[in-house]
């Protein structure tokens, strides 16, 4: 990473603020596609290109996908050829299921709406593609209940060039805690790991047992505020309200390693891996980079992004050949290059 960051693009994308980002392919050859959603239950598209000089990003288009009457905290979802399926959901029983087929259009469809728990905090998908034109894959879903839900969708692209979308199985299972904030895949090692109000991280089968593996020990001593994969290093971080980051080995099956853990100004919002390089994202609006060195990792920077918002999510892509990463503060998107 630089040691001063410039940021390529800085704008205000929401009317209020903005929860979470989910990259998907551009409408477009070019660019990159960013979903975004908010308190104020937007969920809006842009399309995002890089000027010829490499210097800046210009929001080359964007619309309104849906607009919903309650705030949304969570959004996921899965990209294949040209057909892009997503889920948000938040502060409402309902979870709202939109499907974008490039070939046809550039505009998403609303094909599913359901209820689950009053709040859902957290979508996970674990995809597995059955042919060319059938598209199966599993999400969970977790939130203000003591139970994670498990669906199976199933898609399928019709000869008329229609999309048939449809949930062919769902089921719950104990979560062991009344709130399931976060989960997050580990896709080498097959778990569905799940963080609580508790400070208690598990680990879950992804087969139809969804047996509980392990539990992380020791725990946060408070509320978990962010939560972390790297599933080609093996590293799970997770952050606590106790403004402590705790940094896990996932390498080694059935057995979970913490490898450090340290206290940090802020309470930390949302977490990248960048290279060698741990990002944090602050509730003060800070953005911090930390180096390990030796056994411990070491704060080499610290960059306000926002003055009164949080970082509350950061996602890092390349846009022709440029690595960047892309985070929210308050109704803001802002980029800054990596490499």
């Amino acid at each position: 990473m630089q040691q001063d960051p410039t940021l390529l693009y800085h704008g205000r994308t929401h009317e209020d603020q903005i929860s979470q980002l989910l990259l998907i392919p551009p409408h477009e050859h070019k660019g990159l596609g960013l979903v975004s959603i908010s308190l104020a239950g937007r969920i809006n598209y842009s399309h995002f290109v890089l000027n010829p000089s490499k210097t800046s990003v210009e929001q080359a288009a964007s619309f309104s996908i849906d607009k919903v009457d309650f705030p949304l905290l969570c959004l996921g979802g899965l990209s294949r050829n040209d057909m892009t399926f997503i889920c948000v959901a938040g502060v409402g029983k309902t979870v709202m299921s939109y499907v974008r087929c490039l070939s046809a259009s550039p505009r998403f469809i609303c094909v599913l709406r359901f209820s689950i728990f009053s709040v859902v905090s957290s979508i996970a998908f674990v995809p597995s593609e059955i042919a060319s034109t059938d598209w199966s894959f599993q999400v969970y879903f977790s939130g203000q209940s003591n139970r994670i839900a498990r669906y199976s969708f199933f898609i399928k692209r019709l000869a008329d060039g229609n999309i048939e979308t449809a949930v062919t199985a769902r089921t719950q299972f104990n979560g062991n805690v009344p709130f399931n904030r976060f989960l997050g895949i580990a896709e080498n090692q097959k778990f569905l790991l799940s963080a609580s109000d508790t400070g208690e991280i598990r680990a879950w089968s992804l087969d139809a047992t969804n047996k509980l593996v392990f539990t992380l020990e020791p725990r946060h001593g408070n509320d978990i505020t962010s939560l972390y994969v790297h599933n080609s290093s093996g590293t799970l971080v997770t952050g606590g309200k106790e403004r402590c980051i705790k940094i896990w080995n996932l390498a080694t099956k059935n057995r979970v390693k913490l490898v450090h853990s340290m206290f940090v100004p802020g309470i930390v919002k949302s977490i990248l891996i960048v290279g060698d390089i741990l990002l944090t994202g602050g509730s003060d609006g800070f953005l911090r980079s930390w180096k390990k060195v030796d056994d411990e990792h070491k704060q080499t920077k610290e960059l306000r992004l926002d003055d009164n918002n949080a970082v509350n999510c950061m996602v890092l892509c390349n846009l022709d050949g440029v690595d960047m990463v892309i985070f929210c503060a308050g109704e803001a998107i802002g980029m800054f290059r990596v490499n």
